[in-house]
């Protein structure tokens, strides 16, 4: 349903239609899966309470359970930091499923027994640990070189360590936005 909501394109409140999409990749090729129009509440009579109402959190778990029902064989699932939650994470694990996901900045770490918000975390780990280089191209051709650590971590919303890798580099591109600080994987 078209509703005021955030619209990525715009960067701001629009009237849109907001999707939730799930899409399959290997080394060879990548296709379009599945996508789910996400109806805000308050375009349902009842709202929240709407028995058609769904959030885009269990729109996205209901797009894994639909790529598995339709035989597609794969055992990672990508997601943006906007669903780095646990309800998608633990839905995932609950299929066996290996997740991958950017974190926010914003998001808790434990590390050497402090709290640690993630651009925190970025800043205290030792230059030792730092043992991987990799060059990424951003889709406008512009490079940076990355330095990564790879620590088991406890992150706040979790119970488990989880793998979590720390990118730090050098920005060889005019929008730094670009690019995310550290992203988080199941073991």
């Amino acid at each position: 349903a078209v509703a005021l909501q955030y619209c990525a394109v715009a960067d701001d409140i629009r009237p849109c239609h907001s999707v939730v999409f799930s899409a399959y990749c290997d080394e060879s090729k990548h296709w379009p899966v599945s996508f789910t129009p996400y109806r805000p509440a308050e375009t349902l009579p009842q709202g929240q309470d709407d028995p058609d109402f769904k959030t885009k959190l269990t729109l996205a778990c209901d797009l894994i359970d639909e790529a598995l029902a339709l035989g597609i064989q794969f055992s990672d699932v990508l997601f943006d930091n906007w669903y780095f939650k646990s309800q998608v994470i633990q839905h995932a694990e609950a299929r066996n499923l290996t997740w991958i996901s950017e974190a926010a900045v914003d998001t808790i770490f434990f590390y050497k027994g402090k709290r640690l918000r993630a651009e925190q975390l970025v800043e205290l780990v030792p230059p030792h640990e730092f043992k991987e280089e990799v060059t990424l191209t951003s889709p406008s051709g512009k490079e940076r070189r990355l330095s990564l650590a790879v620590l088991d971590l406890r992150v706040r919303m979790l119970k488990a360590k989880y793998r979590v890798v720390i990118a730090k580099g050098s920005y060889l591109t005019d929008n730094p936005d670009e690019w995310q600080k550290s992203a988080v994987q199941s073991p």
